[in-house]
């Protein structure tokens, strides 16, 4: 095998490969959006995942943060939503993070500054802030986890448990801990009365 039969092959080897990865970046946010919408992720081999399993991931990305490690509360029975997680698990779930919602949209209420009008959406928002610094990487990890979960829990054809919903619901307590004093102090400092 002379040098260019050797090079030609290198380069027909490699076509495919450098295509997909370069489609894959080019497309990534794409994707990532595309991702988001999924009910079920189901790989050769058949694999999928569901709510149960994306919550594990977002209980282990919630315990890789030192900032979430406080205990939450035991809910209630009279607890208006672990009634709902008896009743209507995913629509606790759908309650819970509506709670992440409300505190970002309060603070940039509060900040009522120009740029908070120019401000497309909660997740930009938080990307936002932990491009600037204001947010930790693990927050905004931790934020995109339980997103994700709960987009999995709207969208999900399995079903989800009570227990299930009341861990999501520990969860998003523990993030909101942590999140709250980070959005006051950029809503304190943000407002126009602030600085």
């Amino acid at each position: 095998m002379d040098w260019l039969t050797f090079i030609s092959n290198g380069i027909s080897s490699l076509a495919w490969p450098v295509a997909i990865v370069t489609l894959v970046l080019v497309f990534r946010n794409k994707i990532a959006r595309l991702l988001d919408r999924t009910k079920k992720i189901a790989v050769p081999g058949g694999t999928e995942w569901e709510f149960s399993d994306v919550l594990e991931l977002a209980k282990e990305q919630v315990s890789a943060v030192p900032e979430l490690a406080k205990p939450v509360p035991r809910l209630s029975s009279s607890d208006p939503l672990s009634i709902e997680a008896e009743t209507d698990p995913a629509g606790a779930v759908m309650t819970a993070y509506r709670g992440v919602e409300q505190t970002i949209r309060e603070a940039i209420i509060k900040a009522g500054g120009p740029e908070t009008s120019r401000i497309p959406n909660h997740v930009s928002f938080m990307r936002d802030l932990s491009s600037r610094g204001i947010l930790p990487e693990s927050l905004l990890r931790t934020y995109d986890s339980l997103r994700q979960t709960r987009n999995v829990a709207a969208h999900s054809d399995g079903p989800i448990t009570s227990d299930e919903a009341k861990e999501y619901r520990n969860l998003v307590v523990r993030f909101l801990g942590a999140l709250r004093p980070i959005l006051d102090k950029w809503a304190n400092d943000y407002s126009p009365r602030g600085r």
